[in-house]
C-alpha cells in the first residue's frame, strides 16, 4: 500500500513539545518533532517536524519535512516536503521541494518551491 501522505510515511516516535509547554531558544536534533505547544526561537531539525494544530512558532524552521497544522509566523525552509493542513495559519515565507496546501489553510507567505513542481492544492478529507 502506497503511503501518500507525508505523516502516513514518518514511522519513528517523535519528540513532543507538548500543548501548554513554551519553548524560547534554538531548537536542534534528529527524528521526528511533534510542537503542539509555544515556540519562540529557530529550528534546525534533520528529520521531519509537524506543527500540530494549535501549536504556535514566531522564528526560523530549518528542517527536512514539514507538516504545517498550527500557527507560523516567520520562514520555513524545508529541505524535502512541505505539508500545510486546512487548520494551519503562516505569515512570512515557505520554502521547500515540494508545497502542498490543503483548502481552508490561511497562507499570507511567499511560497517557493524548489523542485521541479508547482505549489499544489488538496481537499483534507481526513483528520
Amino acid at each position: 500500500m502506497r503511503k501518500r501522505r507525508m505523516r502516513d510515511r514518518i514511522g519513528q516516535p517523535a519528540t513532543i513539545l507538548g500543548a501548554g509547554a513554551k519553548l524560547t531558544g534554538m531548537l536542534q536534533g534528529e527524528g521526528h518533532f511533534l510542537i503542539a505547544g509555544q515556540v519562540v526561537g529557530d529550528a534546525d531539525i534533520e528529520g521531519a517536524l509537524t506543527l500540530a494544530a494549535g501549536g504556535r512558532w514566531q522564528g526560523i524552521i530549518r528542517a527536512d519535512d514539514v507538516i504545517l497544522a498550527g500557527e507560523l509566523e516567520g520562514e520555513l525552509l524545508a529541505r524535502g516536503r512541505v505539508e500545510i493542513t486546512a487548520s494551519a495559519r503562516i505569515r512570512g515565507r515557505v520554502v521547500g521541494g515540494g508545497i502542498s496546501i490543503a483548502e481552508g489553510a490561511v497562507v499570507e507567505a511567499d511560497l517557493q518551491s524548489t523542485a521541479e513542481t508547482e505549489v499544489t492544492s488538496f481537499e483534507e478529507r481526513r483528520t
